[in-house]
């Protein structure tokens, strides 16, 4: 078990709820990938990963992660969170409608062998979040 790889996973969380952005990339290397995949999107580098952060509180200026749970698992961790805020801003080419999400999140980052995060991975539930949202309406019961 190596609690310092989760303590830093937490670490990097509780950077991110204060907004200290830098304190939430520092772990990562210069070719660091990372991989929103409900966005289909990837990102390379601590400046990209803090780009994807700034554009999250673009949107949701008021998100925190909550209710946390991380795993150790050798090389990697995985957290398990709520991530909750108010759209203010638009998503892409959708207008804010100001309303809240709630939605479930699980992060998976996998370390070098000096404790540095090389690879980052995101998924979550995105047409939850756009149903909340109310962009769309919820799939009609089978």
């Amino acid at each position: 078990m190596d609690a310092q790889r989760v303590d830093g996973h937490r670490e990097q969380h509780r950077a991110f709820n204060r907004r200290d952005l830098s304190a939430a990339a520092h772990r990562f290397r210069p070719d660091t990938r990372y991989t929103d995949h409900a966005q289909g999107l990837t990102v390379t580098g601590p400046d990209d990963f803090l780009g994807l952060l700034r554009a999250w509180i673009a949107m949701f200026p008021d998100v925190a992660l909550d209710d946390p749970r991380y795993i150790d698992a050798g090389d990697h961790t995985v957290a398990r969170f709520r991530a909750r805020g108010t759209n203010s801003g638009p998503l892409g080419s959708v207008p804010a409608l100001h309303r809240r999400m709630d939605v479930a999140f699980c992060e998976v980052l996998r370390y070098d062998a000096d404790g540095r995060v090389a690879r980052g991975e995101l998924y979550y539930d995105a047409m939850s979040a756009m149903v909340q949202l109310g962009h769309i309406h919820p799939p009609a019961p089978a």
